[in-house]
């Protein structure tokens, strides 16, 4: 599979926290637990560990969560992420973060009979489909943010984040998504990422062409 990823003005807000007068809504714990994940395998658990104590989050070290969390919770970790690594590292570790979200979802949260008929479907329907049910579903990964989509020539979405994020975060949606327009359209795509801020909301925009 062709796959190109291109970023654009991936500029770091450098907010060491939410504006206190915010009211933090919930996301899924994948955000933080993949992350997590991502950099134990390639730093190792001390490291992992160490970043989640730089996050504010010591509380998750004896177990990570599994219930929904604050979701500015996961934005300072990313913020973490940002302030420790390199811009290369910061994208493959938040890339690898939402692959495993998303292999994660194949597994256990999407339907094997969703996951078939998809497969079976020409690309373009099967976009719709998936996109129309992760709509539904926006306010998992989205926290206070929001879903948008759109399929025609090109196959598009867009997520504004609210939580005072880093741009990077735009990273860990685009490897989800990426991952499962990969494995569940039967048609090859390159897959871009761009990112803008509207004052204090992140606007992600991923947009996919069909190759073959």
């Amino acid at each position: 599979m062709h796959e190109k990823v291109l970023t654009e003005s991936l500029t770091h807000r450098r907010d060491n926290g939410a504006n206190p007068h915010q009211i933090s809504a919930k996301m899924g714990p994948s955000g933080i637990i993949q992350t997590f994940n991502a950099l134990k395998a390639h730093y190792g658990e001390q490291e992992a560990n160490r970043l989640l104590r730089q996050a504010g989050l010591e509380k998750y070290i004896a177990q990570l969560p599994h219930q929904m969390v604050n979701e500015q919770e996961f934005h300072n970790l990313v913020r973490a992420v940002c302030e420790t690594f390199e811009p290369e590292k910061q994208k493959q570790i938040l890339l690898e973060a939402g692959e495993r979200t998303a292999e994660y979802l194949l597994q256990a949260r999407i339907p094997k009979f969703f996951q078939a008929l998809l497969k079976r479907l020409p690309t373009r329907w099967a976009a719709k489909l998936l996109l129309w049910a992760i709509k539904k579903h926006a306010w998992t990964f989205a926290g206070s943010g929001a879903f948008e989509y759109q399929v025609a020539g090109t196959i598009s979405a867009k997520i504004l984040v609210k939580a005072m994020p880093y741009q990077e975060s735009a990273y860990f949606y685009g490897g989800a998504l990426q991952l499962l327009f990969k494995r569940l359209f039967k048609n090859k795509l390159s897959f871009n990422i761009q990112t803008a801020m509207d004052n204090d909301t992140l606007l992600c925009f991923y947009s996919a062409q069909i190759l073959t």
